[in-house]
Formats: C-alpha cells, sequence, structure tokens
C-alpha cells in the first residue's frame, strides 16, 4: 500500500493502557486535543493518539524518538490519529499498527509475490469449525474463485516488531513479544485444519526496516513455542515476509527465513 496523504511526523512520549500512546509536536494537530505532559519540551503540544497495538512493544517506545502518525479524517472518532510508524535508537522504522500486516499480505497474495501461494484465489476473514472450536482465519484458499469444494486451506498471519538484541543479533525479529492465548488458540485450529487434510499456513510478516529473518520469543512465551512445534510436526506451514516499511509506501518486499528448532 502506498500512503495516500502523507504521515504526520511527531515525537513519542508513553505508550499505556494498550491502546493509547502520547506524543507531541510544535503545534496541535487539528481535531486533537491538548494535554499536560511533563516531559512535553518548551515550545511542544502534547496530545493523545491511539496505538492499535496490542502487543508489548519492547524496545519500541523511547521517549522523544520519532513517530509517525496516520491522520483517519474521521471526525467521529474519539482519537482522530494513529500511531502509525516508530523510529528505533538504531534508526530502523517499524511499523506498529498491527492491523497493517494482513493487508500488507493479502495485497502480496493477490499480486503472487508469495512463491508457495501462487495461482490461488482467496478470501478474507474466513470462519472455521464450531462451538467452543470456532475459530477465525485471516485467509482461506481456493483453486476456484469461493467455491467451497476447492478449498486448498488457510492461511494465518501475524505482525512481527520485536527485536530480542538488535546490536547483537541484527536483523533478528521475534514472535510474539507478550504471551498470546489467541495466537496459541490459532495454532491449535491450524494443527486440526491439517487433520481435515487441508493445508494449514502460518504468515509472519515483520514489519521493521531491519528484519532479516523471524524466530520465536520462546522466552515471552513457551506455552506458544511448544505450540508451533506441535503444529509444525503436524504439518502446518510456516513462512515469513518482510514489509518494506517508510513513510510513503508499505508493502512486503521478500521472504526472509523464518528459523526456529
Amino acid at each position: 500500500m502506498i500512503y495516500t496523504k502523507p504521515l504526520i511526523e511527531v515525537r513519542i512520549l508513553r505508550r499505556y493502557k494498550r491502546f493509547l500512546a502520547d506524543v507531541y509536536a510544535p503545534g496541535l494537530l487539528v481535531g486533537a486535543d491538548a494535554i499536560a505532559h511533563e516531559a512535553c519540551p518548551p515550545g511542544h503540544v502534547a496530545f493523545m493518539v491511539h496505538c492499535a497495538n496490542p502487543g508489548g512493544m519492547h524496545g519500541l517506545v523511547v521517549a522523544h524518538n520519532r513517530a509517525w502518525l496516520f491522520d483517519s479524517e474521521n471526525p467521529k472518532r474519539k482519537l482522530r490519529y494513529s500511531l502509525e510508524l516508530l523510529e528505533t535508537p538504531s534508526g530502523a522504522l517499524v511499523c506498529v499498527n498491527t492491523n497493517r500486516a494482513n493487508a500488507l499480505v493479502g495485497e502480496a497474495l493477490e499480486q503472487g509475490e508469495i512463491r508457495d501461494l501462487v495461482g490461488f484465489h482467496f478470501k478474507p476473514e474466513v470462519v472455521w469449525g464450531i462451538g467452543e472450536h470456532k475459530s477465525r482465519f485471516d485467509f482461506a484458499f481456493y483453486f476456484e474463485p469461493e467455491r467451497q469444494a476447492s478449498l486448498c486451506g488457510y492461511l494465518e498471519v501475524k505482525s512481527v516488531t520485536y527485536a530480542p538484541d538488535p546490536v547483537h543479533q541484527t536483523g533478528l525479529v521475534a514472535f510474539p513479544d507478550a504471551v498470546t492465548s489467541r495466537g496459541l488458540k490459532h495454532l491449535e485450529a491450524l494443527i486440526q485444519v491439517i487433520a481435515e487434510g487441508k493445508r494449514a499456513i502460518l504468515c509472519f510478516c515483520a514489519n521493521r526496516s531491519d528484519a532479516e529473518r523471524v524466530t520465536i520469543a520462546e522466552a515471552i512465551d513457551p506455552n506458544y513455542a511448544s505450540g508451533l512445534r506441535r503444529a509444525i510436526q503436524a504439518g502446518v506451514e510456516v513462512i515469513a515476509v518482510k514489509a518494506q516499511t517508510d513513510i510513503n509506501e508499505h508493502r512486503v518486499l521478500k521472504e526472509i527465513p523464518f528459523v526456529f528448532r
């Protein structure tokens, strides 16, 4: 996706209550409400924005580092602006809006840019299972457009922004950055898909400009790591892609290695 309107550069102060962040700029943006913040420099105005990221965001929020906002231009939203990009101390750009991963992978699928999924037809946000086993996958893929008899399998997408050690393990990013019971449920559902004779694919989308390979943050969520081992043994396929992350464009750039044992 190409940003149809420029992102707005600000400086980050803090992120809190999972979905909120305080930022500051030389002037107050239209539709934002000024707040008092002791760390806001003189001559600047602090205000609150939405943060579409339920994860831990470890190492990403460094006070006074550069950040970029997306303007929804929706006056009905309580918080008109959303945190889109953050700059790390090393200068890497990270897309912290986790909603972008599905859109990016969806574009790449339609354009045939993911090697193992060329030639299929895709349907987003598909419900699978019933009762307590009911789940929702990001994509179903078919040999023929949405013809149930031609269903081949399901694809689940995860946004990756956490770098465990960007100094000594350059390029390594990991999922998850917080304990994810929802992610574990998705793994169990993917295993059941395999049992039904369909393909089940997990796609990690690395939304950092410095990402070169993806692994699992076992120290953060050992249950997810164990669940993924079971899923791989059952036949679940794992792929990883890197997104081009900058202030003008956001798209899948290339496939990168997934390293995990």
